[in-house]
C-alpha cells in the first residue's frame, strides 16, 4: 500500500473499519487480558502501555481493511497522519479508535509534538485518555524536552498522571543530570516538578543511583525532595551501602543531609552500629533525628552496649545530647533500664536532661507509670521537669486522666511547674483547657502569665466565642475580670 486513497475512498475504508468492529474485538480478546477497560492490541502489552509506533506483531491482526490503515499510519507522512488522525472521530469503535490514534500521535509527536498536542486538545473528554497524553508526552521529549515538559506544565494544574509520568521518565532516562536540573528549574507547578523528577529518579535509581540521589537534592520543596531521597537511598544502600554512606556524609550539614542520614540509619547501623553512631555524635545540635534512628537500632539489639558506648565519650554537650537520644530509645522497649542508666550518670545537667528524655519517651505509652515514678524522684528541679513533662504528654491523649492526676499533686513547685508546660502547649489548640489549667496554678505571677497567654491568642483569634466561654467559666472572678481586659 504505497499511499492511502483521497477523497471519499478514506471515508468507505472508516465505515467498513465500523462494520467489522466484531470480528477484531473477538481476536483482541482471545490475545491479551483488558487494561482500563481496552482490549490489549500488541503482544504483551496493554493498551494503556503501548506508546511506540506500532503493533510488535502487525502480522496477526486480522486481515481486512483495518491492518491496512494501520499500516499506512506507520508509515504515513505528517500532512495524512493529521488528515487521518481528524477522521477517527467516524469510526464508532473506542478500541479501534483508540488505537488508530495511539499510533498516529505516537508518530506525528516525534515529527510535530505541538501539533499532536493541539489535536489532543480537541478530543471530548473520554476520548483524551491518559495513555494517549502519555504517548504524545513520551515520543515528544525524546526530541524536543523542554518543549514537551513545557506543554505538560502548562495543561497540569496540579500533577501528572501515573502514565504520563512513566512516559516522560522512559524518554528522559538519557538526559544529564545537568540537563534535568535545568528542566526541573523551569517547571513552575509543584506537583509536575516533583513527579518528573520521581519519573527519572525511578529510571535512574539502579543504573545511576548517586545522578538519582543528586536530582532528589534538586527537586523543591524539601518535603518532595526528601520522599524522593526515600525511593532511591534505601535500594542504594543495599547495593553499596559504603558509596550511598559516603555521598551522604559529603553532604553540607543541614536539613538535606538529616533526610538523606535518616534514610540510611537502618541499614547503616545494621552494617555497622559503631560507625554510625560514631558519626551521629559529630553532627551539630538540630540532627539529633538520625542519632536517634541508629540508637533506637542499637539498644534494640544491644542496650548495654550502647550505653557502655555512651558512657565512654567526652564530658560535654555532645555527649548530653547522645545520652538523651540513647536513653529516649531506651526507653520505649524498657523503661527501668533507661531509667536506671540515667540515674548512674554523673550529677550534672547531662543527667537532667536524661531523666527528663527518659520519662517523655517513656509517657507516651504509659504516661501514669511514668509521671508516678517521677513523683518517688527526690525533690528538686529535675523531679518537677520530670513531672511536667510526663504530664504535658499524657495530657496530650488523655487530658481528663492528666488533670485528675495533677490535681491530686500537693500544691507547689512540681504542680506549678506542671500545670505551666502543659497550659503552654495546649494554649494554641486547646485555649479553654490551656486557662483551665492556668487557673490552677498557685503561684500568682505563673499563673497570670499563663492564662494571659492563652487569653490573648484566643480573644485575637475568636473574640466572641473567648468571651462567651470565659463569661461561663468556672473561674474566679478576679481571673475573668483580668482576661476580658486584655480584649481591650
Amino acid at each position: 500500500m504505497k499511499s492511502f486513497p483521497q477523497g471519499a475512498t478514506l471515508g468507505v475504508c472508516l465505515a467498513v473499519i465500523a462494520v467489522g468492529t466484531l470480528m477484531l474485538k473477538g481476536w483482541t480478546r482471545a490475545r491479551a487480558p483488558a487494561a482500563a477497560g481496552l482490549p490489549a492490541l500488541s503482544s504483551g502489552r496493554t493498551a494503556s502501555e503501548q506508546s511506540g509506533p506500532a503493533f510488535s506483531s502487525p502480522a496477526a491482526v486480522p486481515a481486512g481493511p483495518f491492518t491496512a490503515l494501520i499500516e499506512f499510519a506507520q508509515r504515513a507522512n505528517q500532512p495524512e497522519m493529521e488528515r487521518l488522525l481528524a477522521e477517527t472521530h467516524a469510526i464508532d469503535d473506542r478500541d479501534i479508535r483508540f488505537e488508530l490514534r495511539r499510533i498516529l500521535l505516537g508518530r506525528l509527536a516525534r515529527w510535530d509534538g505541538a501539533a499532536a498536542a493541539r489535536f489532543l486538545a480537541t478530543l471530548p473528554g473520554p476520548d483524551r485518555l491518559p495513555a494517549l497524553t502519555a504517548t504524545v508526552a513520551g515520543a515528544w521529549t525524546t526530541k524536543q524536552p523542554a518543549a514537551a515538559i513545557g506543554w505538560i506544565a502548562g495543561t497540569a494544574d496540579a500533577g501528572v498522571d501515573a502514565e504520563t509520568a512513566a512516559a516522560l521518565g522512559q524518554a528522559l532516562a538519557s538526559q544529564s543530570l545537568a540537563t534535568m536540573k535545568t528542566l526541573l528549574a523551569s517547571i513552575e507547578t509543584e506537583g509536575v516538578r516533583t513527579a518528573l523528577s520521581a519519573a527519572v529518579i525511578e529510571q535512574w535509581k539502579h543504573r545511576r543511583p548517586a545522578e538519582a540521589a543528586n536530582l532528589a537534592l534538586a527537586t523543591s520543596p524539601v518535603a518532595a525532595s526528601g520522599s524522593l531521597l526515600g525511593a532511591v537511598l534505601p535500594e542504594w544502600a543495599q547495593s553499596d551501602l559504603n558509596a550511598a554512606v559516603d555521598w551522604a556524609r559529603r553532604l553540607p550539614n543541614g536539613e538535606q543531609q538529616l533526610i538523606a542520614l535518616v534514610h540510611l540509619s537502618q541499614p547503616w547501623a545494621g552494617a555497622d552500629v559503631v560507625a554510625a553512631a560514631e558519626f551521629a555524635r559529630t553532627l551539630p545540635p538540630g540532627q539529633e533525628q538520625f542519632t536517634a534512628a541508629v540508637l533506637e537500632h542499637w539498644v534494640q539489639r544491644d542496650a548495654a552496649a550502647a550505653a557502655a558506648w555512651a558512657s565512654r565519650l567526652p564530658a560535654g554537650a555532645t555527649r548530653d545530647r547522645v545520652t538523651a537520644s540513647l536513653v529516649s530509645a531506651w526507653a520505649r522497649h524498657d523503661p527501668a533500664g533507661a531509667t536506671a542508666f540515667s540515674l548512674s550518670l554523673p550529677a550534672d545537667a547531662g543527667r537532667q536532661g536524661a531523666l527528663v528524655s527518659a520519662v517523655s519517651s517513656w509517657a507516651t505509652h504509659d504516661p501514669w507509670a511514668a509521671a508516678t515514678w517521677a513523683t518517688a524522684f527526690p525533690a528538686g528541679e529535675t523531679r518537677s521537669h520530670a513531672i511536667a513533662t510526663a504530664a504535658d504528654n499524657w495530657m496530650r491523649s488523655d487530658p481528663v486522666a492528666a488533670m485528675t492526676w495533677l490535681q491530686r499533686l500537693p500544691p507547689g513547685v512540681d504542680r506549678d511547674t506542671a500545670l505551666a508546660i502543659s497550659a503552654g502547649s495546649l494554649g494554641e489548640q486547646h485555649p479553654d483547657l490551656a486557662i483551665t489549667l492556668a487557673a490552677a496554678i498557685s503561684d500568682e505571677t505563673l499563673r497570670a502569665e499563663q492564662a494571659d497567654r492563652a487569653a490573648s491568642t484566643w480573644l485575637a483569634r475568636e473574640p466572641a466565642t473567648a468571651l462567651s466561654w470565659i463569661a461561663g467559666a468556672n473561674l474566679p472572678s478576679a481571673l475573668k475580670q483580668r482576661l476580658r481586659q486584655l480584649q481591650r
